[in-house]
Order: structure tokens, then C-alpha cells, then sequence
């Protein structure tokens, strides 16, 4: 079985996704405004997969077909480790138009290096935090690194938790997400990202 998501390879690069309800998947990559397809076959039961020539960097996101999936909608790659900006709501996200435009395209890059975890002896103290919220008023976090997972992973950050006991951190949502329509009118943000 592929790994899931879009992967490099020697040869370019490999989609491989799962889309039990779809009768054909296309991979669609963006040069500026210029969409070109790929379409995936099937692979193993209900994952689509196929060698496409892709570098680093390329720009994507996927079409799905079949009885009650919208072709015209771009989707976003759920395996994603970037999209090339944030979302923003905008009409034509709506089903039965095509909202590639106002959709996020996903960045194609190598995956992280797996690292193994630090040993651990002794009781579990899980700490739930915001990264943002964490890291944005933290006076020995760089405030160029504050709201961000770097401002997290610095020294300063780890200085405050380690002292806790803190032996685990749990992230509050870290994903990409949208504001609900309501709220850019006011003025307001989704600061907690349930909404993806």
C-alpha cells in the first residue's frame, strides 16, 4: 500500500489517496493560474495513485468524480505540509462553481525526517496549549518567531514547560481552517481553528 498524500520520488513525484465514493481522481497542478491534470488510477481497492512528474514545490490540489462528488470544487490535500496561503471565504467555494481561484493549493515538499522520541522515565504531564497563544506574549520567545512552531521549539518556550514537569505537549488545532462567513464582515478571526 502507497503512502498516502503526495510524495517525491526519484522519478518526480506519487499521489496516492483514498476516495472510496469517486469513479476517477485528478491530481491538478497549478503554474500561476494555468491548471494542468493528472488522473490517477486505481491502485489498490478505493486509493487512486500514479507517478506524475513534479518537483518540489509545485502547487496542487485535487478533483474528485463521481455520483455525488462536484468535479468543479478544488479540494486540498488532507496529508498537505503547506498550501501556499491561508483560507479566506469567498462565493466560489460554494459547490457547482469552480473555486480554484479562491482556493489554497497545496505545496509539494519532502516529508520531515522521522525522529525517534526522547527517552522518558518517570510520571506523564500532558500540556495543552494554543501555539500562538503560547507563544505570542512570551517576552523571551523573538518576536519574530512569536505565534509560530518555531517560537514553540525555542529554548525560551521549552525553559517555561520543562520546570512544570511537562513531558508532553498537546496541540489545540494547528491545522489550516477558514473563518465562517460571518465573521471577516466584523472584523473578527477563528482564533481557535475548529473549522478546518
Amino acid at each position: 500500500m502507497p503512502e498516502m498524500g503526495v510524495h517525491l520520488t526519484a522519478a518526480g513525484a506519487r499521489p496516492a489517496f483514498p476516495a472510496p465514493q469517486a469513479d476517477a481522481l485528478e491530481l491538478c497542478v497549478f503554474e500561476g493560474e494555468t491548471e494542468t491534470r493528472h488522473r490517477l488510477g486505481r491502485h489498490v481497492g478505493d486509493v487512486f495513485a500514479a507517478d506524475v512528474p513534479l518537483v518540489s514545490g509545485a502547487r496542487y490540489g485535487l478533483r474528485a468524480h463521481g455520483p455525488g462528488l462536484d468535479p468543479a470544487r478544488l479540494l486540498l490535500d488532507p496529508w498537505a505540509r503547506r498550501i501556499d496561503r491561508a483560507f479566506a471565504w469567498h462565493p466560489s467555494l460554494l459547490c457547482g462553481t469552480d473555486g480554484a481561484a479562491a482556493m489554497p493549493r497545496a505545496v509539494l515538499e519532502a516529508a520531515a525526517p522521522v525522529m525517534a522520541p526522547p527517552p522518558h522515565h518517570g510520571a506523564r504531564v500532558i500540556y495543552e496549549l494554543h501555539v500562538r497563544g503560547f507563544t505570542m506574549l512570551h517576552p523571551g520567545i523573538p518576536q519574530a518567531l512569536r505565534g509560530t512552531f518555531a517560537g514553540l521549539a525555542h529554548p525560551a518556550a521549552i525553559a517555561h514547560l520543562h520546570p512544570l514537569g511537562v513531558s508532553h505537549v498537546e496541540l489545540l488545532p494547528c491545522a489550516a481552517w477558514i473563518d465562517e462567513a460571518h465573521l471577516p464582515p466584523l472584523g473578527l478571526t477563528n482564533y481557535w481553528g475548529y473549522n478546518p
